[in-house]
């Protein structure tokens, strides 16, 4: 069979994919070379050609060509592309003699029932029954669904949502919290006319307020500060509140989020709201459901593109690390013989060049044991005689250049309690998960002079007796987002406009996950918008030797 594309990565990708199937396969990069092979050789029994080489509908012409010259496929030609085919209908594809339409990616599956005569082309059932109900690629089908996910505007639709609501009923404030830990953390989701600063300072308030008991009872609720003190918690949020409507929203079969308006200066709700309530909860009820399955598809695409480069980048970057250790050794040993030799070079720089290189060796080992850690199957603990503090000084060592870059001072603060000097511990997860919060503290700062503390304490009778703390004077992180800082993949979608930052949102991730590993425990202390944060890793102890 024949493969064409201008994508000379894709195509050895293709056409390698395919021989592992056992098959012969002839490789053109073009339409020029494409063609040569084709009226040279007896006729494939398929042809699998790029619509663009990389000229727009190149790959139809070359079709089209290929026909009028009386050369054809045995068994099917199919064409390939990244984008729907909007400028041919498929009954023009048929008329030129194309199969199907290949979306790419194109999986390993499809191709091995393309080839073994099992895959059911939508182009060919179109054909033979003429049903206009069949048009339509159905890989394509697939595809807008997906996009239709990918494309869904969260913010945009609960705007709308908002609106429809100030229609039907009458409220000042208006707010959606979510919860996680059944009801243990509670955070503010979307939110119009509060003050999210104020919020911010007081949410912790929000787990022994009306929110929680609605999670709790799954039931829409209406209360009123003049017969219930239950309401008391909610006005350290919004101090003048007078009534609440509150209903609980269900994601996946489980209560996620409260929908809640509010009613100030002693104006009431009444029963007939709660009812118009009850249709805006169940519209915010389908979005929310989107929202969910949009982070779902987007998570398993990226996890699944990490998961296929896992082995690769494993092989590739070990390969390449080896190439840098051994280049190391070789200028490490002709220096030395510069030294023994009597060298006109100063033996003063030369030592220092040398102390250089065995500290890039150092970084090697690291970066080395940094694969290990995050690409192999199988992560082995092991729990080292560490001393505590050199470790975390060394670390501190590694990002003092970006700090100094961002115009950051690192801090050490005195410790606190009888601290041992050694202990059984991972100083490469330990590391890991130091390093992450050091730069995320370091990014996130925008003061002239940005100020990070590390404090120390040991409290013998806790079951995680040592704390690490790391504290920031930058940006801060919002109320809304702390029961969701340590998700996987969740960040801002827009740049931050007082720092600047982004990120893919894996870092916090990947550390929380590091300290799970280890029975270690990694949390947000506290954080205020335009103060700073504080982290706190929380690690069980084996006290080791000297």
């Amino acid at each position: 069979m024949l493969v064409v594309d201008d994508n000379k990565d894709v195509l050895n990708s293709f056409a390698g994919c395919i021989a592992s199937m056992g098959v012969q396969v002839d490789k053109a990069h073009d339409y020029k070379s494409a063609m040569k092979l084709i009226l040279n050789e007896d006729d494939y029994d398929f042809l699998f050609i790029d619509n663009n080489l990389p000229v727009e509908n190149e790959g139809v012409r070359l079709i089209k060509d290929t026909a009028e010259k009386g050369k054809c496929a045995k068994h099917g030609i199919y064409l390939l592309t990244g984008a729907k085919y909007d400028t041919l209908t498929e009954e023009k594809l048929l008329e030129i003699g194309v199969n199907d339409i290949l979306l790419k990616p194109i999986s390993s599956v499809t191709l091995r029932d393309v080839i073994s005569g099992d895959y059911n082309s939508s182009l060919n059932l179109l054909s033979s029954d003429g049903n206009a109900d069949v048009m339509g690629n159905t890989v394509f089908k697939h595809a807008e669904k997906d996009f239709s996910i990918i494309l869904f505007d969260i913010e945009k639709s609960l705007s709308i949502l908002y609106d429809e609501a100030c229609d039907s009923i009458s409220f000042d404030k208006y707010c959606i919290f979510k919860s996680k830990d059944n009801g243990q953390t509670i955070s503010i989701f979307y939110s119009k006319r509060i003050n999210e600063s104020a919020v911010n300072q007081q949410i912790h308030k929000l787990t022994t307020s009306p929110i929680r008991n609605i999670i709790s009872t799954n039931k829409p609720t209406h209360v009123d500060a003049i017969v219930s003190e239950w309401i008391a918690p909610i006005k350290d949020i919004i101090p003048d509140v007078t009534s609440m409507l509150g209903y609980p929203i269900s994601v996946q079969g489980k209560v996620t989020y409260v929908m809640s308006f509010f009613n100030t200066a002693n104006k009431s709700f009444d029963e007939s709201d709660l009812k118009k309530g009850l249709i805006i909860s169940d519209r915010l009820s389908l979005i929310l459901e989107k929202n969910e399955l949009k982070q779902l598809f987007e998570s398993e695409l990226i996890f699944s593109i990490i998961g296929r480069l896992g082995i690769g980048l494993n092989h590739e970057m070990r390969n390449r690390l080896q190439s840098i250790d051994s280049e190391i050794t070789t200028i490490k040993s002709k220096w030395a013989d510069l030294s023994t030799n009597k060298s006109r070079l100063d033996k003063t720089f030369i030592s220092g060049f040398s102390k250089s290189l065995n500290e890039f060796t150092k970084y090697v080992n690291n970066l080395n044991s940094l694969i290990e850690l995050f690409l192999s199957p199988v992560y082995k603990k092991r729990l080292p005689n560490i001393n505590l503090v050199s470790t975390i000084r060394e670390y501190v060592v590694m990002v003092k250049p970006e700090a100094d870059a961002h115009n950051v001072k690192i801090e050490f603060e005195p410790i606190t309690g009888n601290m041992p000097a050694y202990i059984y511990f991972s100083s490469l997860i330990l590391g890991q998960i130091l390093t992450n919060l050091l730069l995320n503290a370091i990014h996130h700062n925008d003061k002239k002079q940005g100020i990070v503390k590390i404090r120390m304490k040991y409290e013998a009778q806790e079951n995680h007796p040592i704390t690490i703390e790391v504290e920031d004077n930058g940006c801060g992180i919002h109320g809304k987002d702390y029961g969701v800082i340590f998700d996987a993949l969740y960040t801002t979608k827009k740049t931050d406009e007082r720092t600047g930052k982004g990120g893919l949102g894996m870092g916090l991730y990947i550390a929380k996950h590091l300290a799970l590993s280890i029975s270690a425990i990694l949390e947000l202390k506290e954080s205020y918008v335009y103060t700073g944060s504080t982290f706190q890793i929380k690690l069980p102890m084996l006290i080791g030797e000297k």
